[in-house]
């Protein structure tokens, strides 16, 4: 690889498959890009699988607007309207 060919991108590509980047300037070797000894690839993911992994372990809780509701309404039972002007602006 010259180093008009060098990107950061290409680099860690190449040491994430093992391989050992020898970088020349008109010809000659300035320099050498190696892998790290025992690393491995990471399993690369996106974001919507790791969504759907995190949801598979751990799902919404299908009460949780029942519960919400509840809160809601014992707040406002407990302390009347001034709860509501405290929450939520309002006179």
């Amino acid at each position: 690889m010259t180093s008009n060919q060098v990107s950061g991108d290409a680099l860690l590509d190449a040491a994430e498959h093992g391989e050992t980047v020898v970088v020349t300037r008109d010809g000659v070797p300035v320099g050498e890009f190696i892998p790290r000894s025992g690393a491995t690839v990471p399993e690369r993911t996106t974001v919507a699988e790791q969504l759907a992994e995190l949801r598979r372990k751990h799902p919404p809780d299908p009460e949780f607007g029942e519960h919400l509701e509840k809160v809601v309404r014992e707040l406002r039972e407990s302390a009347g309207d001034g709860v509501r002007e405290w929450l939520w602006h309002e006179k």
